[in-house]
């Protein structure tokens, strides 16, 4: 039985001992410390993902747009019901992506704002038209 004593005592001095209450404190405070500064790296990725996925997105509506005016500039001669229907298509979608852009503004802006980022501005936004048309070079004509 005293064996069993010595061996609570031993034991009792040890964990309220005023070195083990130091040691478990710095641990905590170092493991906070790190699983802060691991969740703001996560976050800071997170917003550099979106700031790249507006930029690709950006720069595919830019292709995209050259790409359209370029067929329609081939293809001028179809009738204009198909016209009509190409407008109201484009015009549909136009409205679909102007609301997708204005609620995905305020998410890149906080997003530029945590990466300490400005505005890009270089590139024109996608629901802007060009002031000149887009001059696309005519194929030779081969006569057969």
């Amino acid at each position: 039985m005293d064996k069993i004593k010595d061996q609570t005592h031993r034991v009792m001095q040890l964990i309220f001992s005023r070195d083990t209450a130091d040691i478990y404190q710095k641990t905590l405070s170092r493991s906070w410390e790190i699983l802060r500064e691991a969740g703001l790296l996560i976050w800071l990725v997170i917003c550099l993902v979106l700031v790249g996925g507006e930029w690709f997105y950006r720069n595919s509506i830019r292709l995209g747009s050259q790409t359209r005016s370029w067929y329609q500039n081939l293809t001028t001669g179809s009738g204009g019901a198909d016209i009509d229907a190409a407008e109201s298509m484009g015009n549909t979608g136009q409205a679909l992506l102007n609301r997708l852009r204005s609620a995905a503004l305020y998410l890149l802006e906080q997003a530029r704002q945590q990466l300490a980022m400005g505005d890009p501005g270089a590139a024109p936004a996608a629901d802007q038209q060009p002031d000149q048309p887009v001059s696309t070079p005519t194929p030779p004509i081969v006569n057969s």
